[in-house]
Formats: structure tokens, sequence, C-alpha cells
């Protein structure tokens, strides 16, 4: 037979032995759980039903109560943590072969850097004097739009004393649009938060004033136009506190997240 611990007692008294627990149930109905009904033939068996349709085949019985309040066998039963994850964990893999390289350029004279993602638009921008930059490592984010990516797109500032690319999402673009700065296009697909090993992609930003302390710490004797602004990304820790503590550019947060370039991936392009 069946007991609720408010029961234990009484049919201890009555020379019942308390085995194991079978399992638990609700003392009252939630979560769509209905009752579970409990009949005694004295003194040879006790019988349960959530029907209604078995309760008149159990009419000689004494009717105990209702013992606590269970689901229907046909309840589907949902996944544990460990099912969850190990689906993700499948998908976050699959996603990976469409994961590409972003790589830095920098341009000397402009203070500018650009980040792209194919050997064609490489070539375009070091006709322009960028160069490779080794000391950003760059990251890798999607070519395709997968299941829980939102667009990343590439703003830039075409104005004379600035020259200055970006990346924004969605929510952020509009903003930067209304500060002069035009679309190129989406770049690629990141992740919104923290999901499949993904790291945290830093926006730092060097105005006028910061990057003319950077440059007099570091005994670099440049003019910096007063409308001078430089938007830098980097997922590396090292590389942003070498970036806000050396370089003197302000962390402005997280764009969103993406892979650490060393990840491996079968489907980049550069």
């Amino acid at each position: 037979m069946f007991a609720t611990r408010r029961e234990l007692q009484k049919f201890k008294a009555l020379g019942y032995e308390v085995e194991t627990i079978a399992g638990y149930v609700y003392p009252k109905a939630l979560c769509g759980a209905i009752p579970l009904h409990g009949f005694w033939s004295k003194p040879k068996y006790h019988e349960y039903t959530i029907y209604d349709s078995e309760k008149p085949a159990l009419g000689s019985l004494e009717y105990q109560g209702i013992t606590g309040f269970v689901y229907l066998p046909s309840t589907i039963t949902p996944p544990t943590i460990h099912e969850v994850g190990a689906y993700a964990n499948q998908h976050c893999e699959a996603n990976k072969k469409y994961l590409i390289s972003v790589i830095p350029l920098w341009h000397t004279v402009q203070r500018d850097m650009v980040y792209v993602t194919t050997e064609v638009e490489a070539t375009v921008f070091r006709r322009k004097g960028y160069l490779p930059y080794a000391e950003s490592k760059g990251w890798k984010m999607f070519s395709k739009n997968v299941p829980g990516s939102v667009p990343l797109y590439r703003l830039y500032n075409s104005h004379p004393s600035v020259v200055d690319h970006m990346f924004a999402t969605a929510e952020k673009k509009g903003e930067w649009l209304k500060r002069g700065y035009t679309q190129e296009g989406i770049a690629g697909y990141i992740y919104p938060d923290n999901r499949c090993g993904t790291k945290r992609l830093h926006q730092l930003w060097q105005g006028f004033e910061y990057a003319e302390k950077a440059y007099s710490a570091q005994s670099i004797y440049r003019k910096v136009g007063r409308s001078h602004q430089d938007h830098e990304y980097a997922v590396d820790e090292r590389e942003v506190h070498s970036l806000t503590h050396t370089w003197k550019y302000e962390n402005q947060g997280c764009v969103g997240y993406v892979y650490d370039p060393s990840t491996p991936s079968s489907g980049s392009v550069y």
C-alpha cells in the first residue's frame, strides 16, 4: 500500500512497516495533477485509481480518500537538464561549421581599425593603406544567421577628420546612424547572450583627449585631430587591458558574444 507522511503512524499501528519511499506526490492540485483515490479491503489489500470509470468496480472496498495528486500515465515527461544540455551542445557544435575569422587591419595615418572576413575585402583595404595588425587577435563569428544569433552591422564614418569603422547590432545601429555613420552591411552574426562557450566581444573607443594622453605616455609625437575617434574590438582580456590602460581606450561594454579566434571551424574563409 501507499501512505503519505501524515498517514504513517495510523498504518504502523495496524501492523504495517515502511519499506521505502516509492515516489513523490503533490499534497494538493498543482501543475495539472489529478487526485489519486485510495480504497481498502479490510484486512486484505489496498487499491488506487485516478479514473472515475474504475470507481464502480471498487465499490465493495472502503474509500480511504485522496492519497495525493499525480499525473496521468500519458503525461509527457519533460527533458532533464542533462538532456537539454546534450541537445544544446549538439547544435552548438553543428553551428560551428558556419564560423568565419574576423581579421583586424590598421591604418597608421588615419588611426582607424577595420575588421574583415574575406581575402577579397582585405585586398581592397590594403590598397587603401590598411595593414595587418598583429597585436589584435580578432575573433570568430557566424557567416549565417544560425538559430539564436543576431546580425552584426559594420558602420563607417567617412568624415575626413574622423574616419572610423565600428560594429553595432540592430538595437544600437540607429543611434550611431544619427551621429553621422553610414551602414556598410551585415558583417556576420553573433549571439546576443552567453552560450555555446562563447566570449564577450568588448567595444572600446578612443576619443581626442584619450589619444593625446596615450601618445604622450608612449612618447609618440603625432598630431591628433579634435574630432578623432576610433573603435576597436577584443575578446582577449589581456588585449582589453592593454587598450584601456596603455592606449587609454574607454570600454563601452559588450556588443555580444563570439568565439575565440582559436576555435576550430570548417567554415573560415580567411
